[in-house]
């Protein structure tokens, strides 16, 4: 089954979508390792050698505010780069910047053995504001009936016609492109993509009639749990539209095929291999099966319970993703990380880095993040550090593609507070 095209649909086209897509902090996802042409001369021709990723996860913590001297100290990165014209950023590598057992109150010794394939990029602010719903650090962008995009953060959800045109975000156009080898042996593709929210149902989209293509895009959890995504990679399957497709399937023709300008800035190979991924996820309309390994006797990790609600759960996911990716029954991982797995309700505290108090909620702030930091994130570098199945001789970490990123927006001053990736396919 080929999905609807806009011009059978008759939407206006806007311009302007494939370059605020790239635009976002998902642009910076796909430039760094797969689009080298977006960078500095200097930085193109080193990224291009450099290793493609197999694997791709991103996570997102809700929270906003945390000052940068209390994730790095002094040490932000200050070696500019050009993402594309009129857009700079920051790029620095932190190895060797340990320092006794913390290089900082969120960032400690459980890095010790990631520090050589991790980085930090500062300066991945949003020319709009992007709020927090809507997997925003993937490049959700909205845009009303009219076709025009939508800056708000805050759609009415009883207006579900205000969200009848929603773009795809990275995460979803990678996870359902038809794989083929464009990246080594197929980012995403063939595999399937596994989107986890810890809290806040409309972190997740999908549409209100999975039948009908031209229907309402509402929010929606694809699983808040680690046993749900357990269940999910390694169970009986997605559950299936009516019509026995993927339901999230009709959301990837919601890209358009324009933004010359900003085509017109890549090198042949990559708008050739940016234009393949998109057509490959327009026409992507089947359900991905297990593949490969025999799974029948995978076995959930501890901490697997109802619902997420402390360090256990998040051991759990990074336990569960390692998993995953060790039987190749998924490459693409998004995970929306809330406040609900330390009990505090952000909005409590002050986050406003740059704020009237800049100081007052930092110790909250850093217990938030050391606590997603000790648990999930570099318990989940350390993981992988374990042999690649389809590439003994490197890590699995190696052959991936991980970032850490927050809410990127003037609304919390977050636009100098860095990224933090791992993995040498893109991650440094």
């Amino acid at each position: 089954m080929k999905l609807r095209s806009h011009a059978q649909r008759n939407v206006q086209v806007d311009p302007k979508s494939r370059r605020m897509f790239l635009k976002s902090a998902a642009g910076l996802s796909l430039a760094l390792p797969m689009m080298p042409s977006l960078l500095t001369i200097g930085s193109e021709k080193a990224q291009a050698a450099a290793p493609k990723p197999m694997r791709y996860v991103n996570i997102f913590t809700v929270i906003g505010g945390l000052q940068h001297k209390n994730w790095f100290g002094t040490n932000l990165p200050t070696t500019p780069f050009n993402l594309y014209s009129g857009h700079q950023a920051r790029i620095g590598q932190i190895a060797g910047l340990l320092s006794g057992n913390a290089l900082s109150p969120v960032l400690n010794s459980n890095y010790q053995n990631l520090w050589p394939l991790s980085n930090i990029i500062a300066g991945v602010d949003q020319a709009y504001y992007f709020g927090h719903n809507r997997s925003v650090p993937n490049g959700v962008f909205a845009r009303n009936v009219s076709g025009q995009p939508t800056p708000q953060d805050q759609l009415d959800l009883t207006s579900p016609e205000k969200l009848s045109l929603e773009y795809p975000s990275l995460d979803q156009v990678i996870g359902f492109a038809g794989g083929q080898g464009i990246y080594r042996e197929g980012l995403g593709g063939r595999r399937r993509f596994l989107n986890v929210a810890t809290d806040w149902t409309n972190s997740s989209w999908g549409r209100n009639d999975f039948n009908d293509p031209n229907g309402a895009i509402l929010p929606r959890d694809l699983m808040g749990s680690p046993s749900g995504a357990f269940n999910y990679l390694f169970g009986a399957g997605m559950q299936l539209g009516s019509n026995g497709t993927n339901p999230l399937l009709a959301l990837i023709n919601e890209f358009w095929p324009s933004g010359r300008s900003l085509m017109n800035r890549l090198t042949g190979a990559d708008r050739q291999s940016l234009e393949q991924l998109f057509q490959l996820a327009s026409e992507s309309a089947r359900d991905y099966s297990v593949p490969g390994p025999d799974i029948r006797n995978i076995t959930a990790p501890a901490g697997t319970t109802a619902a997420f609600s402390g360090p256990a759960q998040l051991n759990a996911m990074a336990d569960i993703i390692a998993l995953a990716f060790k039987c190749d029954v998924t490459r693409v991982v998004s995970l929306h990380v809330g406040t609900t797995t330390n009990n505090y309700d952000w909005h409590a505290l002050s986050h406003l880095a740059e704020g009237p108090d800049p100081n007052a909620g930092q110790a909250e702030l850093c217990e938030i993040h050391k606590n997603i930091s000790d648990n999930l994130v570099a318990r989940l570098g350390n993981n992988l550090l374990q042999a690649d199945p389809f590439d003994p001789g490197n890590s699995i970490l190696h052959n991936s593609y991980i970032e850490w990123g927050h809410e990127h927006k003037i609304a919390h001053h977050n636009y100098s507070n860095p990224m933090f990736t791992m993995g040498a396919a893109g991650g440094r």
